[in-house]
């Protein structure tokens, strides 16, 4: 059995067919949408990529290799185009060679770690993943169906949930997409995945963000898009550090805030953040692209 701490394997099932999810796992038009590491990437040279990175702005580049007999892509990644390699590893199985109906598949995103990766970087690249994967098949889902015009706010209503009990218990979703508007949930700083709460009023605010943009991403949108924030804080003496947080995750896009000391739910918390956002036609997208879902 392999270490879980050297591979991060994550896996979605998907209504479309193996070929149309290996096309948006290896082209610059798919992976310019779903790609945090390589966003609005573009295609240098047969199989090339460069973009830059969501989280700190870097330029990264990859080397796709497409095996479609065996549903099989080869991400080859690096900071250089002439030292790139193999980390990452997308597969596609058709649906129905593991019971489910035809004309769907199973995709599976997998990372390894290499030696000098710090922890906090690897975990970042596990969130990652299970961010990606949830995005592409949202994506692809989308496609099946009559997609937006670009400049054409986006009827309907859509919810979604990041598996919080607290969701669970009060009948709520984390995020409520309505036409270009993303409405998020007061968040506070616990992982929802394994129930734990940092014990820093720092710490749990970048937990709440993390959280809030994983909802973000899923709703086609990111926490540059967002214009509205609200803090809720239950000791004064907190508000710097968790104000430092929000400067650092947030200031770049100059939402509006409103910051209350006030006490809060649940036990431990020291902070609960909600945003609103608002999905805008990136200047770089294509005017006969729709707005990503």
């Amino acid at each position: 059995m392999l270490n879980q701490s050297l591979v991060h394997s994550t896996a979605r099932w998907c209504g479309v067919t193996v070929s149309a999810a290996l096309a948006h796992l290896g082209s610059a038009a798919g992976m310019q949408r779903w790609n945090l590491g390589l966003w609005n990437c573009r295609e240098v040279e047969p199989g090339l990529f460069t973009g830059q990175s969501l989280f700190d702005g870097a330029t990264g580049w990859v080397r796709v290799q497409t095996d479609t007999q065996r549903g099989v892509i080869d991400y080859l990644v690096g900071e250089d185009p002439r030292s790139l390699a193999p980390r990452i590893r997308a597969s596609v199985i058709a649906g129905e060679i593991l019971g489910y109906t035809g004309g769907s598949c199973v995709i599976t995103l997998e990372a390894w770690r290499t030696a000098g990766m710090p922890g906090e970087r690897w975990q970042r690249l596990m969130q990652t993943h299970e961010t990606e994967v949830n995005l592409i098949c949202a994506q692809l889902t989308a496609r099946t169906t009559a997609p937006a015009a670009a400049g054409v706010p986006l009827s309907g209503r859509r919810c979604i949930s990041s598996g919080s009990p607290w969701e669970e218990l009060a009948g709520y979703s984390r995020a409520v997409v309505d036409g270009d508007w993303v409405f998020v949930s007061g968040t506070v700083g616990q992982d929802f995945a394994t129930l734990t709460m940092p014990e820093s009023a720092a710490a749990q605010t970048e937990q709440a963000l993390d959280t809030i943009e994983r909802a973000l991403v899923q709703a086609g949108a990111s926490l540059m898009d967002v214009v509205r924030v609200r803090v809720f804080v239950p000791a004064r003496e907190d508000v710097a550090a968790v104000s430092g947080v929000i400067k650092q995750r947030l200031g770049p896009a100059r939402p509006t805030n409103t910051t209350v000391c006030s006490p809060l739910a649940v036990d431990g918390a020291k902070v609960e953040v909600e945003v609103t956002a608002r999905r805008v036609i990136h200047p770089s997208r294509s005017h006969h692209e729709p707005l990503p879902v």
